[in-house]
């Protein structure tokens, strides 16, 4: 039996502990499950960094998300005119010098919140080609990804990891790190999801 390890919750208490003097990391959550592999690997990679950052925690099952439409707004305005919860990820993640995406991997893509986070990126591209904004967001940042897997595939990982490569070049954006975990529908110790972490930091 996996060991036990708490809710949600426990990562949601990190925004309230604000130090201006630090820089941001957003974290952008994308499982169902809260308390789930995904949310244990994320819990284990932001005990590594929370002394170094203010912890922006976004559960994006939580937002109110509306699918891009393709309705080139973007294309003759700056932004996007949907008013839902993106905006609050926009704000968050320009600010931020670090951008943690933490995913389980749903038939070889993200799952449906986060594509749809994704898919509303389409103004950055826009922002860059149609408006010659460049870059797109004026600060860099670095991204690390923490993804599950529970197929024992090593590379059920690989759409997802070029998704984001080919998205964050419109974004001032790098893939500098990725804490992958597979085949978790086999295994199940806190060793290895620690283990998963250590070895990539």
């Amino acid at each position: 039996m996996c060991a036990n390890i708490a809710n949600i919750e426990n990562l949601l208490t990190i925004d309230n502990n604000i130090n201006d003097e630090k820089p941001i990391a957003l974290v952008l959550f994308a499982s169902p499950r809260k308390s789930g592999f995904t949310y244990k690997l994320t819990q284990h990679y932001l005990d590594t960094i929370k002394d170094r950052y203010n912890i922006k925690f976004l559960d994006c099952y939580n937002m109110k998300l509306s699918p891009c439409i393709s309705c080139d707004y973007c294309k003759k305005e700056v932004g996007c005119y949907i008013n839902d919860d993106f905006k609050e990820i926009k704000y968050f993640l320009e600010k931020a010098s670090l951008l943690i995406i933490a995913t389980p991997v749903y038939n070889m893509s993200f799952p449906a919140p986060l594509k749809t986070v994704i898919d509303r990126t389409q103004m950055y591209f826009n922002a860059r080609f149609s408006h010659n904004i460049r870059p797109s967001i004026k600060t860099h940042r670095k991204c690390t990804l923490i993804s599950v897997c529970g197929s024992k595939d090593e590379n059920s990982f690989d759409i997802i990891i070029k998704q984001l490569k080919k998205v964050f070049t419109v974004m001032n954006t790098t893939l500098d790190k990725c804490i992958l975990l597979y085949n978790t529908d086999n295994l199940c110790t806190e060793n290895i999801i620690k283990d998963a972490v250590i070895k990539n930091l």
